[in-house]
């Protein structure tokens, strides 16, 4: 399994759980359009300013966006490996276990950019590979 297939597999109360356990509480908010927002989920992180965070879930694209500090969106990966600064890896790995996904465990998951990776270098190896003559 890859990442895209864990990130469907996730429901948007998977994200809320996942979230409220990073953030230490189970406080969640919601705007108006029922989008969950995590005040303290970056609180160890400040603006300039010293405001706090807001960072708002969006089921539609199962992206979060933060408004208030650095302005960015990404996903669960990105989000884990931000808040416990882990490589994608170790992220993938932390959400998998944290949600204990059968038949996914460390020999089984693969992320897309590691099969690009190696897309690329096969690629770049064809290319630089002399072609042997017959003449």
């Amino acid at each position: 399994m890859d990442s895209k297939s864990i990130k469907e597999a996730l429901t948007t109360d998977d994200i809320i759980r996942l979230c409220c356990a990073l953030q230490g509480d189970d406080t969640v908010l919601y705007d108006s359009q029922q989008h969950p927002i995590f005040n303290t989920i970056l609180d160890h992180k400040e603006t300039a300013s010293g405001r706090k965070w807001a960072l708002y879930y969006y089921p539609e694209t199962g992206l979060f966006h933060c408004y208030t500090g650095d302005g960015e969106s990404y996903d669960i990966f990105t989000l884990v490996q931000r808040f416990l600064d882990l490589d994608f890896t170790g992220a993938l790995r932390y959400v998998v276990q944290f949600f204990h996904l059968k038949g996914w465990g460390e020999e089984t998951v693969t992320t897309e950019e590691h099969f690009e990776d190696w897309d690329l270098f096969q690629r770049a190896k064809d290319l630089t590979t002399p072609i042997a003559s017959t003449w």
